[in-house]
């Protein structure tokens, strides 16, 4: 008969400990080691720019169920002139919306007469949000070196907000999920654009937004420019006698890009909305339609909350250590079924943290944040095996000799 091998708690723990520590230096070293190889950038880049919950965005979340937002109207002045620019706001203006955005970095032209008939029309317009940018902002303390506000003919008009989005400098990886509250500068603190738009449409929203307490927000996307009012601006004035339906709205002026066929990086940014969340190709949404669904969000109060760091490196830790157990047991108590239960319990545990990422994500908008936990349950099934087969072994053996030596 054969004989039951007995675990050794107390031996277990200190292994588990041991190999869940030797995890814990291969996640610092490996990433320290492939920063220094060139042709593996790309794919770094793209690993790190993986977030779990995209896929609530661009495959698990119905499209039709969420009603598109009746208060915010984009119109694409892209083709319009400095004349009909002029004369589009004018028209809006005779409409009274509640706000009027545009997200144009407005430069004056050759001709003075026009230049002048800009300014004009552009102090007579109510609650006017125009843009500013950033000059090397620094997330890590949010604070930026200057703001640029354009040209000074057009400066002390309306309400300034920064449309900096937050790719990192990098469009053709970074997707944009986040978005800036505000920034400090000169010891005073600057909204972004979207944030201006939703304070001077509802300050109570807005006051909503600032009672987070947070520098930086998850961005809840409503979808694309399809869940928002949208137009061409030359048809607006080409063809619509009646603007009545923007009315106490936010009319938005930008360029998407929409109505003449994108040109991919040069008007698009990557979202969770792409429909490729690996591997993907091309970008799938233009500022003024992010600009949109942040306004959106902060009118609604839809917001996202996420687990912080602190607690999704704590949890990391805490699922590397129980899995190590796990296969520290199993390798004890029946040596031989060690490969496949490894493989299994690999494969369950990412089955549950990604369906209760997911899930959670969906019913109660909460990011759980656990793919650093993932990445250290994969590391574990390679690295707890080289500990107890090779390190371990090794380590013993150097021990008893010195003990014998001495």
């Amino acid at each position: 008969m054969k004989q039951k091998i007995k675990y050794n708690v107390k031996e277990g723990l200190i292994d588990s400990v041991l190999s869940t520590l030797l995890i814990l230096i291969t996640i610092i070293i490996i990433p320290a080691i492939i920063s220094g190889i060139n042709f593996l950038q790309p794919f770094i880049k793209a690993f790190e720019d993986i977030q779990i919950t995209d896929v609530n965005y661009s495959k698990l979340r119905d499209p039709s169920l969420i009603p598109p937002d009746s208060n915010i109207i984009i119109f694409d002045v892209e083709q319009l002139s400095t004349q009909g620019l002029i004369m589009l706001i004018a028209q809006i203006n005779n409409y009274q919306p509640k706000v009027l955005a545009i997200d144009l970095m407005i430069e004056p032209t050759e001709n003075e007469l026009e230049n002048l008939a800009l300014l004009e029309i552009l102090k007579e317009t109510k609650n006017l949000v125009l843009p500013a940018k950033l000059i090397n902002p620094k997330l890590m303390n949010f604070v930026c070196d200057s703001i640029y506000y354009g040209n000074k003919l057009f400066s002390g008009i309306g309400t300034r907000g920064f449309t900096n989005l937050i790719d990192d400098g990098d469009k053709e990886f970074k997707t944009v999920r986040d978005f800036l509250i505000g920034i400090d500068y000169n010891r005073s603190y600057v909204f972004s654009f979207p944030v201006q738009i939703a304070k001077l449409f509802d300050e109570s929203a807005f006051s909503d937004l600032i009672e987070r307490g947070k520098n930086l927000e998850i961005i809840n996307y409503r979808g694309n420019i399809k869940k928002f009012s949208f137009a061409n601006g030359d048809d607006i004035l080409n063809y619509y006698e009646d603007l009545e339906f923007i009315n106490d709205k936010i009319v938005i002026l930008g360029i998407d890009g929409f109505f003449r066929g994108y040109d991919l990086l040069e008007d698009l940014y990557f979202t969770p909305m792409n429909a490729n969340t690996a591997g993907r190709t091309f970008p799938d949404m233009s500022q003024v339609t992010i600009i949109a669904n942040i306004v959106s969000m902060i009118l609604d109060r839809n917001y996202i909350n996420s687990m912080p760091s602190w607690l999704s490196y704590l949890m990391a830790v805490t699922i590397c250590f129980l899995t190590c157990l796990c296969f520290d047991y199993i390798s004890k108590k029946n040596r031989k079924w060690y490969e496949i239960s490894s493989l299994m319990i690999f494969v369950f545990m990412s089955i549950i943290l990604l369906f209760f990422t997911l899930i959670i994500f969906d019913f109660y908008h909460y990011q759980l944040r656990l793919t650093e936990a993932l990445f250290t349950i994969a590391l574990a099934v390679f690295v707890y095996q080289i500990y107890a087969e090779s390190l371990k072994p090794i380590t013993m053996k150097i021990y008893r000799l010195l003990k014998k030596e001495l």
